[in-house]
């Protein structure tokens, strides 16, 4: 599921009852003290081997080459990703950009693409060539695009939240979303107990919805083999490598 840390601060609030209904104004300090709240949650959930597994939007500028690299010290400088399952090409002479995905071709549907060096105003697909060098994989896009931004989505362990500078979104499956959001609202609960409007009921409820939505993320992690359906990555996929 796509969201923002500011959507995800909103909904922790509300699930608190200290935002009384949508439309109602949030502070950036709430905002900041959700992250806070989150990340120490986050700390302690990796201590007792709670992964959180994210897709992490990143768009990088194109600057018309037929192929970039992607690592430390790459064109995409950035940890050279194990896969890339989703991925879309960004019009940035539009306002807003409109994403338009692309496909992500196999070594034989590439190997089987006629004309490689074929130009055009956007690209229709991705070709990942993760064997390139040791720290570096290679992204080709077909057709060639002459500008625009190529948006990935990359998948990765989350360590904390941040807010992402270039606006990008994350993609986290909705099974930790809920318990992030509904972790993190118990302890806002507890620090804002005089502004939330929740009945003694509710607040108990909160706590109860909380306690089960880590029961299930930890039950994810203590599978074998994590797996994600394919509308998460765009196919089956291990939800801490990204591989198939």
């Amino acid at each position: 599921m796509s969201t923002t840390i500011q959507a995800m601060a909103y909904a922790a609030y509300r699930n608190a009852g200290v935002i009384a209904r949508p439309g109602t104004g949030q502070a950036l300090e709430e905002t900041a003290e959700f992250l806070l709240v989150a990340n120490a949650m986050l700390n302690m959930w990796r201590g007792i081997g709670i992964m959180v597994p994210v897709q992490v939007r990143r768009l990088f500028p194109l600057t018309g080459a037929a192929s970039y690299t992607i690592g430390p010290g790459g064109d995409f400088n950035v940890e050279r990703p194990s896969q890339i399952n989703y991925a879309g090409w960004v019009d940035t002479s539009m306002s807003p950009n409109p994403e338009t995905p692309l496909e992500i071709l196999s070594l034989q549907a590439w190997a089987a693409y006629r004309n490689k060096a074929f130009t055009n105003t956007q690209p229709n697909a991705l070709y990942f060539e993760k064997t390139f060098a040791a720290d570096r994989a290679k992204i080709y896009l077909v057709p060639i695009p002459a500008g625009g931004s190529l948006a990935l989505y990359l998948p990765q362990i989350v360590s904390s939240l941040v807010e992402d500078p270039n606006g990008g979104g994350v993609f986290l499956p909705d099974i930790y979303q809920e318990a992030i959001e509904k972790g993190a609202a118990v302890t806002i609960l507890g620090r804002e107990s005089s502004r939330s409007r929740l009945t003694a009921d509710a607040r108990q409820q909160l706590r109860q919805d909380a306690k089960e939505a880590k029961m299930r993320i930890m039950n994810m992690n203590h599978e074998t083999l994590l797996k994600e359906p394919e509308h998460f990555y765009g196919r089956r996929s291990n939800v801490y490598t990204g591989e198939v």
